[in-house]
């Protein structure tokens, strides 16, 4: 059984989501791999982008994953959702792979005015 444990459920774009991923079972795993993604799912064209990944030979990955400043907020619609999460598989010599998947939700960072301060681009 694998065992997602996150820091926080919901933090702001910019941010670190801190976690660990645990196996708990009779066989010990060869691999413990973690990714930490956003992907869009609903009508027309689905897409999925990796923004970290972890992995182990043991049985515990802690991880440390920065949320893209310019990633996409979490948003639940009609036509499409986006969603963030954080995936676990382990890989079982003779026995099935195991995964596991947590969601988190991103929201956005506070306004910093020093960040549009000097823009560079020329229309002051």
């Amino acid at each position: 059984m694998i065992r997602i444990a996150l820091a926080e459920q919901k933090l702001r774009n910019g941010e670190h989501l801190k976690g660990n991923v645990a196996f708990e079972g009779s066989k010990t795993p060869r691999k413990l791999e973690v990714v930490c993604r956003w992907r869009i799912e609903g009508k027309g064209r689905s897409r999925e982008e990796v923004v970290g990944s972890a992995e182990s030979q043991g049985t515990v990955v802690s991880f440390d994953f920065e949320i893209p400043k310019e990633g996409p907020l979490t948003y639940d619609g009609k036509l499409l959702r986006i969603i963030w999460e954080v995936a676990a598989n382990a890989d079982l010599p003779m026995a099935r792979d195991e995964s596991d998947v947590a969601t988190f939700t991103v929201v956005a960072r506070r306004w910093d005015a020093s960040e549009w301060a000097d823009s560079g681009d020329g229309d002051s």
